[in-house]
This record gives structure tokens, sequence and C-alpha cells, in this order.
């Protein structure tokens, strides 16, 4: 789609899709990404805008057909997009999360994905998370389906892989990945923020992403620069109410750990992996994040990827 009409007095804008004959004023509109005007890949030399309407859900304020140009919205907004500009292109996302095409979690272990392609998702190509381990995938596809790269212009809609909380050992090889609505390939665990301790000391609350933490879990503990601290606990019992959580431990905690520290399980750690011989281009976000210990990358190719 391109920008025009852009408006920064009135805070509208329209936007022509440009590979569409006509569209409707109730298309979700989720998220933004600026695109090349001549190859249409993500990214401009010197610029990359983004904007994610389903994130700021107060971005868009209203959505009308304009006469005459079946092709053509016009939107009202927040002024939040009013640094975009006339002519630039962008690649709408109407899809972001909710799924993936392969999705292994808790006990999945011992996998091997060998000559698989995924020309296009509605979420992620693959999720390893929870536990699972000891997974590879080879010889594979991710992007745009052969032969019809003027039609489709995104594969997956988020994270081409995505590895959270795992129990780490795992091997990617030899595998072509492009075109993603995120980054090709996410690496990370997430932390328990402790927002207050008991009198006891055995009793915390803060904030967890689900089960990055579980009872029999040990648990390290780090200040906010994610220095380490000498110091292990194991986890009696987890209580939840959305994000927020109560984590009961076995043993009362010295008074080196306070609140505003970071706790993270030593039990899931998404480590000990080997990223070998890949050919990873053309995509929004980051090439391999790799946010998790006894990593090599060796032989891959990295083109176009912005973030």
């Amino acid at each position: 789609m391109k920008i025009e009409h852009e408006n920064d007095a009135e805070n509208t804008l329209e936007i022509e899709f440009t590979e569409l004959q006509e569209v409707d004023a109730d298309i979700p509109i989720l998220s933004f990404m600026q695109y090349d005007p001549v190859d249409l890949v993500a990214g401009v030399h010197g610029s990359f805008k983004i904007y994610s309407p389903f994130v700021d859900t107060e971005c868009i304020k209203k959505v009308e057909k304009v006469s005459g140009k079946p092709n053509v919205l016009k939107i009202t907004h927040s002024s939040a997009l009013d640094y975009f500009c006339n002519d630039e292109v962008y690649l709408l996302r109407h899809y972001v999360y909710g799924g993936q095409v392969f999705n292994m979690v808790e006990e999945s272990q011992n996998i091997t994905f060998d000559n698989i392609s995924i020309y296009g998702a509605c979420v992620m190509g693959y999720v390893f998370a929870y536990g699972s381990h000891h997974f590879q995938i080879l010889n594979s596809y991710i992007g745009l389906r052969p032969g019809a790269e003027d039609k489709y212009r995104i594969s997956t809609t988020a994270d081409s892989i995505h590895i959270a909380n795992s129990n780490g050992y795992f091997r990617f090889d030899n595998c072509d990945l492009s075109f993603c609505g995120d980054d090709i390939l996410n690496v990370h665990d997430d932390m328990f923020y402790i927002e207050s301790i008991d009198s006891s000391r055995t009793v915390m609350q803060g904030t967890a992403a689900i089960k990055i933490v579980e009872p029999g879990h040990t648990l390290g503990f780090k200040d906010l620069n994610l220095n380490g601290i000498a110091y292990e606990a194991t986890v009696a019992s987890i209580t939840r109410n959305g994000y927020a959580a109560t984590v009961t431990l076995t043993e009362p905690l010295p008074d080196g750990i306070t609140p505003d520290m970071l706790a993270y399980s030593k039990t899931r750690a998404s480590e000990n992996y080997v990223l070998t011989n890949n050919y990873v281009h053309e995509t929004k976000g980051r090439g391999f994040l790799m946010n998790a210990d006894h990593c090599l990358c060796d032989g891959n190719t990295f083109y176009c990827t912005c973030s």
C-alpha cells in the first residue's frame, strides 16, 4: 500500500492498496511496515518506519472508503501516523500473532524437521517452548512461494522460528529463511521481576509470563543490570493471576536478595545450540537474535535484514 494525501493538521491520510482492485473499510489494520518502493522488501535506505495499531489501540479513530477509488481507504488517527509521508510504501499486516504452524512445548523432544517448506502463515513458523529440547530443522525453507514472488510479500506474519524457555540443545542447518513479519530466529528466556518479598522471606510476588517458573525449578538471581548473584533457590509452589505471580520457596531468601531484582529459571535455559550454513534474508526483524548462552553460529549468510 502507498501513502497519499497525508494531512498533519487533520490527522488523516489515505492508503492506496496498489495490488488490490477493491478493499473494504473493515479490513483489519494491525501493523504498518515500511517497504522499499522498488524492491518491495522491508526497510528503506536510511529509514525504517513501523507502527502497530494492534499495540496502540487508540491509534485508528476512523476508516472510510474514498468515493470513486475502490482500492483506497481514508484513515483518521490519533496523530501517531503524522510521521508517515506521501508516496511511502508499506506492507500492512492484517494478522500478527495467534498461533504457529509447528508448536513444540513441554515434553516435546528428539524431533527433526527435514525438507519442510512454509510459504505463508498468519502466525509463526516454529515455536519451541516450556521445556522442549533436542530438536533440529534441516534443509528447510520459509519464504515466498517460488514463482509467486510478485503476488505475495510476506511469509510468516511474525517470527520465523521462536524459542523461549526451552531446555535447549538444538540445531538449524542449511535453511533458507526470509520475508517474515518479525525476527527470523528469536532465542530467549523470560525472567520473574520481584516486586515484593514477605516477612518470612519465602514468598515473592512479581510478574512473570506463563510457565517460565514452575514448582521444583531452581531459580537464579540477577540485579537490574543483569549481573549474576551467587545464590540459588528452589520453587515450592506458584499461583498466578494473569502475569501477576506469587512464588513460594522451600527456604528463606538471604538479605542480599531484594525487591527490584530478577529471578529466572535455571531449569529451563534455551542454551547449547548450533546455527550453520543458513541463508537469512529480506526480512523485517532481526536475522538471528541469540539471547541464550553457548551457541556456535558459523557459515551463515545474512542479506537485507532490519532492526
